[in-house]
């Protein structure tokens, strides 16, 4: 869930979750939903089609934002591009999806800013990851499978910096047979796996803007860099615009080695767009999710705590609580225990974002509250809750009524 940080606008985002799309969906109302689009052929990509579907297409008809004729082409290219990327349904498949804490490899969310709001779809590509033991992380279909997204993106989609990062992260032969390895000494089972990347697409009218989401997490293991070093590394090292961000990469090294809530960075996101008007994100968590470790974090361990940055941590504090599940308050330095442990979606996954030629870090805490309210319908109200305290009662009827409408799925 992204929230506010060092900018003026608020920037909510629904579900809670990564518990994304419900695998045990309830047949008949969910096939009603998409009974006027063609089924696959294909029976894996029918199963994940009847499962991401109707629930991608509930949002996006709840947010009010799309002609139905747009809503068709979205829902086309979730059907014919995304669909065959996923691979087969979980209990054939060799690997399973690490966007959600269920396993699913795809993942809708609804953004709300003041005024309108945007539907959005994170997915990570998986085919037959997992099945060639000479290839334990996948990933040789990427670069072709980016230029078939990009026909299908905004047409100033880019994939220049996209290029770049893959050709350095991607791990493959002794690489990953070396990062298998430091998997296993870690105390994982041999089975283990380690994403490489996610892939999105931002709905904004008729137009799909798309986003990278790079893990440098195989590479460390590979090579024993520490993940920051290589996404500052990578970062400076972009061409073009690589030498514009430094400034603001030397903040990030500072942070990262002065905060007293050390957070581990964990991936590299960039907008697939032309390099001069891309923004690049850290993402770095937290184990800890009080609201001092989001202070702490959104200052850049007091680096940064001009009015914008303030401002922002003040607003973040009226509602933290409630995102947590604590509707009668917490102490600033209070934890909130989480339901499911096992699992990397804990604590806050902060998001720093970066844009050339400014050393200005913007940052938002990423919350995976599933974790952390009692139930969907609590974190449903109290979602409603928040945006009602920000004024933002267009939303909140539209909010309501898409909940219900899922729930019912």
């Amino acid at each position: 869930m992204p929230l506010p940080g060092s900018t003026a606008d608020l920037d909510l985002a629904y579900p809670p979750s990564p518990r994304s799309v419900p695998l045990g969906i309830r047949a008949a109302t969910a096939n009603n939903l998409i009974a006027s689009f063609d089924q696959p052929h294909d029976p894996e990509q029918k199963w994940w089609w009847s499962r991401c579907a109707p629930l991608f297409y509930t949002i996006l008809n709840a947010s009010g934002s799309y002609t139905p004729e747009q809503m068709a082409e979205h829902m086309r290219v979730v059907r014919d591009v995304v669909i065959p990327s996923l691979g087969p349904r979980p209990s054939k498949a060799a690997a399973k999806g690490l966007i959600t804490l269920d396993g699913t490899p795809f993942e809708p969310s609804w953004n709300f800013t003041r005024g309108r709001s945007v539907v959005r779809y994170a997915f990570e590509p998986l085919w037959d990851t997992g099945s060639n033991p000479e290839e334990p992380f996948g990933g040789r279909q990427v670069p072709e499978f980016a230029r078939v997204l990009s026909r299908v993106a905004a047409p100033d989609t880019h994939l220049g910096w996209f290029d770049q990062i893959w050709a350095r992260w991607n791990v493959a032969g002794d690489e990953a047979a070396r990062a298998k390895r430091a998997l296993i000494a870690h105390g994982k089972p041999a089975s283990a796996r380690v994403p490489q990347l996610f892939l999105a697409f931002d709905h904004h009218g008729a137009e799909r803007r798309l986003k990278s989401y790079h893990f440098p997490i195989l590479k460390h293991l590979a090579t024993g860099v520490s993940t920051e070093k290589l996404v500052l590394d990578m970062m400076t090292d972009l061409r073009p615009g690589g030498d514009e961000l430094r400034a603001a990469a030397a903040k990030m090294k500072t942070f990262f080695d002065r905060t007293k809530y050390p957070a581990a960075a964990e991936m590299l996101s960039i907008d697939c767009v032309d390099p001069r008007t891309a923004r690049v994100k850290i993402y770095a968590r937290t184990q800890s999710n009080s609201l001092d470790t989001v202070r702490e974090t959104m200052t850049l361990a007091g680096l940064q705590t001009d009015e914008q940055t303030m401002e922002g941590v003040a607003r973040v504090a009226k509602f933290w609580h409630l995102l947590l599940d604590e509707r009668g308050g917490m102490e600033r330095g209070q934890n909130k225990e989480l339901r499911v442990k096992a699992t990397h979606h804990t604590g806050i996954c902060f998001v720093f974002e970066i844009r050339p030629g400014s050393d200005r870090v913007s940052v938002k805490p990423q919350m995976p509250w599933c974790q952390t309210n009692g139930t969907d319908a609590r974190g449903a109200e109290n979602f409603a809750a928040v945006l009602k305290m920000f004024g933002w009662e267009d939303h909140v009827d539209r909010f309501e009524k898409g909940v219900m409408a899922a729930a019912s799925l």
